[in-house]
């Protein structure tokens, strides 16, 4: 068994070798160390999770920027960026190009604009969906 993870959710402290049945373990790590007990519940969003797995360009763009986490996630809200993009490639299936995809290549391509920027103008093409 494979299991996925990502380095410093709040689980991280139960997780070690000896609890594992058999199988490997495998952190992904978007640069947020040590996170704070606010943070560590963050990182354990399931769509985040997902989201990292799904398009892993994702956790580079994180490290790179590490207020984008932020900006995906608002915990004040019932409806969340992330959960829009996941949703998204939900409904479209993971071959095709998704509002998940995009997103990812806006942030790559747009590189050395500041996230908010981005994260803006893609919500906004979101709504327009």
């Amino acid at each position: 068994m494979t299991h996925w993870h990502v380095r410093g959710e709040i689980h991280a402290l139960l997780r070690s070798p000896a609890t594992a049945i058999q199988g490997t373990e495998n952190a992904i790590d978007i640069g947020i160390q040590p996170p704070s007990l606010e943070t560590a519940l963050t990182l354990h969003a399931m769509n985040l999770h997902a989201a990292l797995l799904y398009e892993p360009r994702l956790s580079l763009l994180c490290q790179a920027s590490p207020d984008l986490l932020f900006l995906m996630i608002d915990r004040e809200e019932d409806c969340d960026l992330l959960e829009t993009l996941i949703h998204d490639q939900h409904k479209v299936g993971l071959e095709r190009e998704s509002a998940l995809t995009r997103f990812v290549n806006g942030l790559e391509w747009k590189g050395e604009v500041p996230a908010g920027d981005v994260l803006s103008s893609a919500a906004a093409d979101q709504a327009d969906r």
